[in-house]
């Protein structure tokens, strides 16, 4: 979000509308301290984990062995203590970890499937031609949206195989005239061939 606002800085200003997007900024920190401060806690226990979970767990397991009336020998506690050794890996880095990972991963799962399940746009363009000729002609574009320009009166040619750099001032239609020659946005009036 803060990387986003400092792009559009200018238009903020413009608008005034500091106050707003100051107030955004600072409740999505919040969140953010939230949710790091979370995750150091849980870092934080399973490396407290790591000092005492095998000890500990040696320890009742055979203390229940032997409350259950078995007799404890050195070979039967070395094999415990390495089967406990071997496990702790797995339990205290391995198992954390990947709920740390799953964890990460909700919120981009999230947004791709939401992308996944948007609506497929209608492709109304004409197929591609043998190649010669212009790649890309507009002609008297215009697009609106919720009753704003975005776009007024735009025309041009692109040549087959050309370069063509779009360059102008935050806010003048750049993004906008590559949502429509991708037909991502649908004209008003005007052809686009």
């Amino acid at each position: 979000v803060t990387k986003e606002i400092i792009y559009g800085i200018q238009v903020i200003k413009m608008y005034k509308w500091e106050g707003y997007f100051s107030n955004l900024v600072s409740a999505c920190r919040r969140l953010e301290i939230r949710s790091t401060r979370l995750s150091s806690y849980v870092k934080g226990m399973c490396t407290s984990f790591h000092l005492f979970v095998q000890r500990t767990s040696v320890f009742v397991t055979i203390l229940v062995f032997v409350l259950l009336g078995n007799d404890i020998t050195a070979a039967k506690a070395f094999q415990l203590v390495s089967f406990y050794t071997i496990l702790r890996n797995t339990v205290v880095y391995f198992l954390p970890k990947a709920i740390h990972v799953i964890m990460e991963s909700v919120i981009p799962l999230g947004r791709l499937s939401e992308f996944l399940r948007c609506d497929e746009i209608q492709n109304d363009s004409p197929a591609p031609s043998d190649g010669s000729g212009d790649a890309i002609i507009l002609r008297n574009v215009f697009v609106q949206k919720a009753s704003a320009n975005l776009l007024s009166d735009m025309s041009a040619t692109i040549g087959r195989n050309r370069l063509v750099v779009i360059v102008g001032p935050v806010g003048c239609g750049k993004t906008n005239l590559a949502h429509a020659i991708l037909n991502e946005m649908s004209l008003s009036s005007g052809s686009l061939t």
